[in-house]
């Protein structure tokens, strides 16, 4: 079978197995998320803390960022990034014209249950689309 891009909605693109099982299959993919997926941010280096000498009690968890930064929803995200991130782009004339939309395209690692001491996912592409309106 030939390797194309694989493209799926919301309702395959929520199921983080999905997403890793074309990772792992090598198979290029652009998928719809919802935007309460949490993410951490650009530039964000989230790691499991190391128990320091003399601390007392279970070590942590949770993976956290060294500034102090906690993942955001895509949406936070979205809301986020300054303006001059988002592009025009038009892809195709259709029946009702010319398709296009405004998008930023952004690197996140997903911090899908960071608080139960999942890892946090490889990076990865997130392209945001700000529709007019």
């Amino acid at each position: 079978m030939r390797k194309h891009v694989v493209l799926a909605d919301a309702g395959y693109g929520n199921c983080r197995e999905f997403r890793e099982g074309l990772t792992a299959r090598a198979l290029p993919y652009l998928v719809g998320v919802p935007g309460q997926h949490k993410e951490w941010p650009p530039g964000a280096t989230p790691h499991r803390p190391v128990k320091k000498a003399g601390e007392y009690g279970r070590p942590r968890t949770r993976f956290v960022d060294g500034s102090g930064v906690q993942p955001w929803t895509i949406e936070e995200l979205a809301r986020k990034l300054p303006e001059e991130e988002y592009r025009r782009v038009s892809w195709r004339a259709g029946s009702r014209g010319r398709q296009a939309s405004t998008f930023a395209a952004v690197r996140i690692q997903v911090a899908k249950s960071h608080v139960i001491r999942n890892a946090p996912g490889a990076p990865e592409w997130l392209l945001c689309e700000w529709p007019q309106g």
